[in-house]
């Protein structure tokens, strides 16, 4: 079988699709039809625009590019880098697949929805079979985060998405969600319940190699008299960090010196938080940028508890933010304040306390029992941390769940 992915991004950017990419081309013949590498540095990579034919396979996976203007991490450019993929993966993309033949595509849909465009383009052009992997619900994600002002406009920008989504979703024989419950929120514009399945995403980090970051880092930042708590990934509106520092403001009358706060990522929001750190004159937190992917196990390993918060919204309910999956495999304690069904998957499991969405009180006694915890308490937690990412998040059995639908299609 032949199979087409259209995904905005792949290798060398990091993304599961690379993965799966990788999985599928040890039985079909895989096609990759995506842009040059700009993602999350928002600057083309410098070593593919010195040896761009070095980026034209990945493992078994013939990847097909197309020129996109980087996103350059502002609004205007992210725009114009979504739109220009969007317009050349149809445009050059055509003219460099045009005498492929596909039995199945297959279309990886973070944020935005643009991706849709490309896909509905192939599919009536190759009568495809068609899929689609759903990470971010769209046009819910622009609701939960008020992403558009004023108010009317952004109702009828997302009443315009709707639509739009719920004819994209027709076309496709399978849809795949991150989270069981997201099913709830896909059928508010899909209504085939059968063909909307669940496929975890899973971690893909190498935990017998543990890489240090080579820039220098403050040692009394791990140190290991003090309780350390990290946070990573997106530092934006989501991630409610207003009533995060609310918590830590509390904390610090007590325990200023008994705890450390360790941010690592970036986002929106990203210098508003390290301003906000100045004005408040918190010196036990550290907002401390984007560090390579490979270097996450080791800021795991110098941790003690690892921290998820997001917005109490509707949407984040259904949602398992890619994190937790890394945060299990790292077999470390997980709090934080989040509804729904992480709330729900961590606690049920004793792999940490999670409290609920912008629940101030009960979280900072939650981070004071942890504070007081015995070592054998933490380990208990960590162990069944890991137990559960075994149950849920395994990378093969989910890869090879997906392949048995696939077939069936």
């Amino acid at each position: 079988m032949n199979v087409l992915i259209i995904s905005q991004y792949f290798w060398p950017e990091n993304f599961k699709i690379n993965e799966l990419a990788s999985f599928l081309s040890k039985n079909y013949n895989v096609t990759v039809l995506t842009g040059w590498p700009n993602y999350p540095t928002g600057e083309i990579y410098q070593e593919f625009l010195n040896s761009k034919n070095l980026f034209n396979k990945f493992n078994d996976v013939e990847i097909v590019r197309v020129k996109i203007i980087p996103r350059k991490n502002n609004k205007f450019f992210l725009l114009l880098n979504y739109l220009s993929y969007c317009v050349n993966s149809i445009i050059l993309g055509y003219w460099k697949i045009r005498k492929y033949k596909f039995d199945l595509i297959i279309v990886y849909q973070p944020s935005p929805i643009t991706v849709a465009i490309p896909a509905l383009f192939y599919k009536f052009i190759f009568k495809s079979k068609m899929i689609t992997w759903i990470l971010d619900i769209w046009p819910d994600t622009l609701e939960a985060i008020n992403a558009i002002k004023p108010k009317f406009l952004l109702s009828g920008i997302v009443m315009s998405l709707r639509l739009f989504v719920k004819f994209f979703y027709s076309k496709n024989d399978l849809l795949f969600v991150q989270a069981e419950s997201a099913k709830k929120i896909i059928l508010k514009s899909y209504k085939n319940k059968k063909k909307i399945k669940t496929l975890y995403s899973w971690d893909s980090l190498n935990y017998n190699r543990i890489q240090k970051p080579i820039i220098k880092i403050d040692q009394n930042i791990f140190n290991k008299d003090k309780l350390k708590i990290l946070f990573t990934g997106n530092i934006g509106i989501a991630q409610d960090f207003e009533s995060l520092i609310a918590v830590v403001e509390k904390l610090n009358i007590n325990y200023s010196g008994e705890i450390n706060w360790i941010i690592v990522g970036k986002g929106s929001r990203y210098e508003w938080l390290k301003k906000i750190i100045i004005q408040k004159n918190i010196k036990n937190f550290y907002v401390m940028g984007n560090f390579e992917y490979k270097y996450m196990t080791w800021f795991y390993k110098n941790s003690d508890l690892l921290m998820i918060n997001l917005k109490n919204s509707e949407l984040f309910k259904h949602l398992i933010p890619a994190k937790i999956q890394s945060y299990l495999a790292a077999k470390k304690p997980i709090i934080g304040m989040i509804s729904g069904e992480v709330n729900n998957i961590i606690n049920d499991n004793n792999a940490g306390i999670i409290n609920e969405a912008g629940d101030i009180l009960k979280f900072e006694t939650t981070v004071v029992k942890f504070l007081k915890m015995k070592a054998e308490e933490k380990e208990y937690y960590s162990q069944n941390a890991f137990k559960l990412y075994k149950k849920m998040f395994d990378k093969e059995k989910n890869l090879n769940q997906f392949l048995s639908l696939i077939k069936q299609i």
